[in-house]
């Protein structure tokens, strides 16, 4: 009687994709995100802005944040973002804004890139690498296993011979 193979399933290889993908994606916006506070340290023009809004919100382990809207103007134009900021604000008040000269629709408040430090960019591409690594190495197990590729044998002396029949 022929050994049944376990085969994957589409599902398995399918969620392997996602995983990988969502791993670039992770990859991708620490990446992006890290050269956009870059762009704004470096060449961002600073303006005054002034909090329009604040909205409380649920956080993910239960607990709840304080999202504040600012509203600023470059050249004749009103532009309003929204940050969480360290520290509360009062409706009305003032804040240091950087935009960026080539899309004054970007901004980050002078100060509130605790989101964007060196250390949380790490953590995120590193998490993004581990995503795609365990997502590749799962599907080569996978495709391993549905191809019945063997591993390699690296031919020695003594097994050419062995082979040849001397």
């Amino acid at each position: 009687m022929a050994k049944k193979r376990n085969l994957p399933s589409v599902s398995s290889l399918l969620l392997c994709i996602a995983v990988f993908w969502l791993g670039l994606v992770v990859i991708v916006c620490s990446v992006r995100d890290r050269a956009l506070v870059e762009a704004l340290s470096c060449d961002g023009i600073p303006v005054a802005a002034h909090v329009c809004a604040r909205r409380a919100r649920q956080t993910y382990f239960g607990g709840s944040a304080l999202d504040y809207s600012y509203r600023y103007s470059v050249a004749g134009r009103e532009y309003v973002a929204a940050f969480e900021p360290v520290r509360r604000m009062a409706f009305g008040a003032s804040v240091p804004v950087r935009y960026l000269p080539s899309n004054p629709a970007i901004s980050l408040p002078d100060g509130e890139t605790s989101a964007f430090d060196a250390g949380v960019l790490a953590a995120r591409l590193c998490c993004g690498a581990a995503l795609a690594a365990l997502a590749l190495l799962h599907l080569f197990v996978q495709l391993r296993q549905v191809l019945r590729w063997a591993p390699v044998r690296i031919a020695t002396p003594a097994s050419s011979a062995r082979l040849a029949g001397l």
